[in-house]
């Protein structure tokens, strides 16, 4: 089980953001229509992900109430494929040899940015890690920065990864050898929930968000 999955490149990002020499993410020099650019897009994601709000928790309910094991996801990936083709993506199933796999991409040229979306469950426990809650926000991420991007021609591609067999199996490690997240990938990226009593004593003290950065665990 991961915290928070991210392999980077220090390639300069396209669009609002460019990377420092650390290969941190940082905003463009101040220019009051490219502010103006960037708050639009992120209202047009927040926008996107409320105007999904039933649709996405219907999936997340479907997949907590079919939990599966690794390389056995059938209900998931045809639960989320069917989802993603309803909304206009063009779905690739069963890809880079696992039957339980898919893709779906937007964009041409610039930079990839891959969303990987877990959906396998614990053996004899179902999705007490969270499972559910990873897929559900990576078809959300997927679908709001799709949005962004076509709605403001933001330069690049994205990518949405079906990743099976996390909870044992090397789903990603297979997937990454058989060139699933391929050399010039800016960035591949998850959410991993976590309980908030576990970070914090008093879960309402704090507002926002905070990850980890970690040292990828498998060389590209």
């Amino acid at each position: 089980m991961h915290s928070q999955e991210s392999v980077t490149t220090d390639q300069p990002m396209s669009g609002f953001y460019s990377t420092d020499k650390n290969n941190s993410a940082v905003e463009a020099a101040p220019d009051g229509k490219e502010n103006s650019c960037l708050e639009e897009a992120r209202n047009t994601v927040i926008s996107t992900i409320d105007a999904s709000h039933d649709e996405l928790h219907t999936i997340n309910k479907e997949l907590h109430s079919n939990p599966e094991t690794a390389y056995q996801e059938h209900f998931a990936h045809e639960t989320i494929t069917a989802y993603l083709s309803s909304r206009g993506f063009s779905v690739k199933k069963h890809t880079y040899g696992l039957d339980t796999s898919f893709e779906a991409e937007i964009g041409t040229g610039g930079r990839l940015v891959i969303i990987c979306a877990e959906y396998d469950a614990l053996p004899q426990i179902g999705h007490a890690c969270g499972h559910n809650l990873i897929a559900t926000s990576s078809i959300a991420t997927f679908l709001a920065a799709a949005e962004a991007m076509k709605k403001h021609g933001i330069d690049g591609r994205l990518r949405i990864l079906g990743t099976p067999a996390e909870e044992g199996g090397g789903g990603k490690a297979k997937l990454i050898d058989a060139g699933a997240i391929p050399q010039d990938t800016a960035a591949a990226i998850m959410a991993h929930p976590v309980s908030a009593h576990q970070i914090l004593s008093d879960p309402t003290a704090y507002d926002g968000l905070a990850g980890f950065k970690l040292i990828a665990s498998h060389k590209l």
